[in-house]
Formats: C-alpha cells, sequence, structure tokens
C-alpha cells in the first residue's frame, strides 16, 4: 500500500510565509500528528511526505532528531519551496499512492478545499463526505444542526441577533437571546469566536457589559460560556463501522486557550458520558462513512450540563497520545487492516503528553 500524507503547516501549505511568523503553535501541533501518523502508517505501507523545504532544513523550530524518521526507506520525502505550485505538487505527488490522508485547517475552508481538489482528481482520500466537512467546518452551521437535533450545545448568536436580538430576519439560532443579552438572568461571560477558527484561534472571552463596545464581524459568532472538564473524544469510521477511541482531557491556558496536551484514558463514568454524547452528534450530522474525526466536550458537574463543543472532520493532536494507548497500530484501523475491540485498560491518566507531541507520562498496564 502506498499512502500520500499532507499535513498543511509542514507539508508546504505556508510557504507564502515567513516561518518565523507562523504560529508556534501550529509548528508544533502539525509536526506533532505528522510523525506520529508516518510512524505507525510506515509500520505497513509506502509513505509520500510533502514537506517545507525549510523544517529539512532545521530552522522550524525543531530538534533533527525528530525528523529522522524522515529518511525511512517507508517514506518518500517530497521537499517543497514554491509556494505557487503547492497544490499542483500535492496532487502530483498523491497520484501515485492509493489513497491519501489531508491534515488541514478549517481556516478559509483549507481542509474542505484540498479534499475536493483531491476527489475532483478521483484520488481516493481517508476523510468525511464533503457535507460533513462543510457542516464541521462551520461552528454556526454546527451549531445549528446540533440544537436542531436537540444535542447539548452552548446557545449561539450571530452580529444580527446581538444587534437587534428582539426581532431579525436572520434564523434565530436560540430563543433565549434576548433574555441572555437584555435581561441579565444568565449572567456570566461569552465567547466570541471565528465561525471557521482552528484550535484557539481567534477566541475571545469577554463580559456580557463589554459586549456593548465590542463589534463582532460577519465572520464571527457569539456563545455563551459553559464551564466543565475539557475533553477530546476520537473516532475512526471505515465500511466496517465506528471504533471509538477512548476520551481524553484537554489541557488548555487559561489565558490564551493554547492546547498544551492531555492526558487519559478518562474514568468509566466519563468515557460513558463522553460517548453519549459522541453518538448524538454521530445522529445529528450527515451519515459518517469514512474519515478520523474528533469531537470537543465540556463535561459539567452532572451529565446534565455536558455539552458538545465542535466538530474536527480530520486528525487532532489528541492522536499522539491515543495511539500510545490504544493496543496495536491505530493507523491500520483506519485501513481495516486491524478490526479486533479498542482495548485500553482502565488506568485513569495512563498516557500523559504535551502539544508537541513529547509524551510525559506512560504506565505499564
Amino acid at each position: 500500500m502506498r499512502i500520500f500524507v499532507g499535513e498543511y503547516v509542514c507539508g508546504g501549505g505556508l510557504l507564502q510565509h515567513s516561518i518565523d511568523t507562523l504560529p508556534i503553535t501550529l509548528r508544533r501541533e502539525g509536526f506533532a500528528m505528522m510523525s506520529a501518523l508516518v510512524e505507525d502508517l510506515a509500520e505497513f505501507a509506502d509513505i509520500v511526505l510533502p514537506i517545507d523545504q525549510r523544517i529539512a532544513l532545521n530552522q522550524f523550530g525543531m530538534n533533527r532528531s525528530k525528523i529522522e524518521f524522515l529518511s525511512s526507506d517507508q517514506v518518500e520525502y517530497r521537499p517543497l519551496a514554491n509556494a505557487e505550485f503547492f497544490l499542483e505538487e500535492w496532487l502530483a505527488a498523491a497520484s501515485t499512492c492509493d489513497t491519501a490522508i489531508i491534515i488541514a485547517p478549517e481556516t478559509d475552508s483549507t481542509l474542505r478545499h484540498l479534499l475536493q481538489a483531491f476527489r475532483t482528481q478521483s484520488i481516493p482520500v481517508f476523510a468525511p463526505t464533503d457535507e460533513f466537512v462543510r457542516i464541521a467546518s462551520d461552528k454556526l452551521l454546527t451549531a445549528e444542526r446540533l440544537l436542531s437535533a436537540n444535542v447539548p450545545h452552548p446557545p449561539t448568536w450571530i452580529r444580527p441577533q446581538i444587534e437587534n436580538p428582539k426581532g431579525t430576519s436572520q434564523k434565530v439560532i436560540d430563543s433565549s437571546v434576548a433574555k441572555f443579552l437584555l435581561h441579565g438572568d444568565s449572567g456570566g461571560s461569552v465567547v466570541i469566536k471565528p465561525r471557521d477558527g482552528c484550535g484557539s484561534e481567534g477566541i475571545h472571552i469577554i463580559s456580557r457589559d463589554a459586549l456593548a463596545s465590542r463589534e463582532i464581524s460577519d465572520q464571527e459568532i457569539l456563545q455563551s460560556q459553559v464551564h466543565g472538564m475539557s475533553i477530546s473524544a476520537s473516532i475512526i469510521a471505515t465500511r466496517n463501522g465506528i471504533d471509538f477511541l477512548p476520551a481524553v482531557t484537554q489541557e488548555l491556558d487559561p489565558e490564551s486557550h493554547e492546547y498544551l496536551g492531555g492526558k487519559g484514558p478518562l474514568n468509566p463514568e466519563y468515557q460513558q458520558r463522553a460517548r453519549q454524547l459522541v453518538e448524538k452528534v454521530i445522529d445529528a450530522m450527515p451519515t459518517l462513512t469514512a474519515g478520523y474525526v474528533g469531537i470537543d466536550l465540556l463535561l459539567g458537574q452532572t451529565p446534565k450540563e455536558d455539552v458538545v463543543i465542535e466538530i474536527n472532520p480530520r486528525l487532532t493532536t489528541s492522536y499522539v497520545g491515543l495511539r500510545k494507548m490504544v493496543d496495536g497500530n491505530l493507523a491500520k484501523r483506519f485501513f481495516n487492516l486491524e478490526s479486533s475491540s479498542i482495548n485500553y485498560g482502565s488506568v485513569e491518566h495512563s498516557v500523559a503528553w504535551e502539544s508537541g507531541g513529547h509524551i510525559r507520562k506512560q504506565t505499564r498496564r
């Protein structure tokens, strides 16, 4: 089997930008996901790997030892240096492969457009359908879809509803907008985020009173702030069905909301609560027949307070910990090469990792 692995940040998608201007979070997490996935895939397949040539020259803030896998006999290294022909080079390289895996941000519909380009060229991709990606990549569409299906999700509004909460021609996602913004009996803070943001990008938490002086663009949404334990729950969908991976915690910077790492698995009670939410998401979204999907949740003090925050229709950074937590090669499940039940033991927090992929702790089961 020959597999194309395209990670947008490390694979040349940002060649038009000076490497020093790229957010360190994108560098760390992109490289962590790419290297973990390539290491797993190389156990049973040949890999074609496009990469920003500046990484190969060790100018990406990475230790040279971390890119030693690039010299593996199973990895065909494709350095990219010309931003103008980035997509053409990806497609040309992938045309020699049996399938492709794309890891890219949802920002500006980047992930969706890349998947469309590959499918237009009849290159198979391990990814959800275009309709699934379209909805999951847009936090407004996600909110509409989940709330209309009675999936627990923070109340969500757009600018016209905020400017004129008593009446608007726009579709009202949640009827509590007037109560929340005018009467003040909901209290607390609000979250402003891009409709197509990725990770902590562009997220702001402000008091409700500060809304009057905060300009909100058409490409932003506003949500009531919900408190709880930040959880990542991942699933793998293939023609044989859906594998539910162990839910894990996410460590976030309290100020910047930047992803710092995670640990898991959760205890059985939290696992059950997380799975119940994920099953509701699957029922609410377009049919999921293929792909890796990460779902961000908040688990409250009681199950009634649990909510879904967003859906990532791609590999997420939690993969670097999950692959150490689950028996066997996790990537084999993408291609139905491993079909046994998911086994990850019952030791709470048996694996802990940083956003850059470093495993801080791994307890033998």
